[in-house]
């Protein structure tokens, strides 16, 4: 079974998402074996912990200085990392040791709206504020630099004329509970997670897909 450490600091739906959707399998090829959050009362250390999922707290400089971290993560015995609303930037030595093996969920179609300090609401007013007619979600293997590495899985939607931020984040939302568990999947079936690839390109990309409007 594909062992899977979570990074998440924010509300935890999607990482309590993802930890249910292996939990209430007969027969998962995964499980979500570890949280870790940079926020010790973020919403998604409780969701966690409800689901007997354990929890580890980092800071920023323990994550710059990451050997501690990189040695939980060995000794819990994780093949894969996904981010799922971790804002901080992973550090070469954490991409180095898990190269190839790490996902980040982002809510917009990247290369669009990425980068240093496009997250949460702030991409959504991007691109309601630009008049494009489409945006989405995007998850991404991670390397040195926000929001560019190769990706892996798109899915769209038509953005609505005269839609608000809010209601278009609502919507991006729905995206991520309804794709990302088996996109997620889909990446760990069809890559090998336990040994570390020579090349960060991804082993599986999948096309656009579009959501009804």
């Amino acid at each position: 079974m594909i062992r899977v450490a979570v990074f998440a600091s924010g509300t935890g739906t999607n990482a309590e998402r993802l930890i249910q959707y292996w939990q209430q399998k007969t027969n998962p090829i995964a499980r979500v074996v570890l949280l870790v959050s940079g926020k010790p009362d973020a919403p998604v250390v409780d969701k966690a912990r409800h689901l007997r999922v354990p929890v580890v707290i980092i800071s920023q400089r323990s994550l710059q200085h990451p050997v501690d971290l990189i040695n939980v993560l060995r000794s819990e015995k994780v093949d894969a990392l996904v981010l799922l609303g971790f804002l901080w930037l992973i550090p070469p030595d954490i991409i180095r040791a898990f190269a190839g093996r790490i996902l980040n969920l982002h809510p917009s179609l990247l290369p669009d709206f990425g980068g240093k300090g496009m997250y949460g609401m702030h991409i959504h007013e991007a691109v309601v504020s630009s008049g494009t007619t489409r945006s989405g979600i995007t998850l991404h293997l991670v390397n040195e630099e926000y929001d560019r590495g190769p990706i892996v899985a798109q899915f769209a939607l038509d953005v609505r004329s005269g839609e608000s931020a809010h209601e278009l984040s609502a919507r991006i939302h729905e995206l991520e509970q309804k794709y990302v568990p088996a996109a997620v999947e889909l990446f760990l079936r069809n890559t090998n997670p336990y040994s570390a690839p020579q090349s960060s390109h991804p082993t599986t990309e999948t096309e656009v897909q579009t959501s009804a409007p």
